[in-house]
């Protein structure tokens, strides 16, 4: 799953399609990765488990992570092509936002010990 991952964001950064809108989609992707890599830290340090019981299970917390990564980034191309630029940057950034709080809390959890 961590292939598809890397595959899928390697293919939505390196498209010529996306070159307006790339910084929009670093945010989102890194602040993506952040939560995914902090909640697997988390986990793994034993004082930390996956809050939403459909995701508690590694190969489907990794696939659906992928999946909402490539819609939200697929959302804002969307909006970024179609002149709604302002709106894409707002919602980069409330993505963003939201992701790196949560990547800050699951750092907390992983320091507990």
């Amino acid at each position: 799953m961590k292939t598809v991952f890397a595959i899928i964001v390697s293919l939505i950064v390196s498209s010529p399609a996306y070159a307006g809108d790339k910084p929009l989609l670093g945010i989102v992707i890194s602040a993506n990765l952040a939560d995914l890599v902090t909640t697997e830290m988390a986990r793994a340090s034993g004082n930390g488990r996956e809050a939403n019981p459909l995701l508690q299970n590694q190969k489907i917390f990794w696939g659906i992570k992928a999946g909402a990564t490539t819609v939200e980034s697929l959302v804002i191309h969307q909006l970024w092509t179609t002149d709604h630029k302002k709106n894409a940057v707002v919602l980069a950034l409330l993505i963003g936002g939201f992701h790196g709080w949560v990547a800050q809390h699951n750092l907390g959890i992983a320091r507990l010990r």
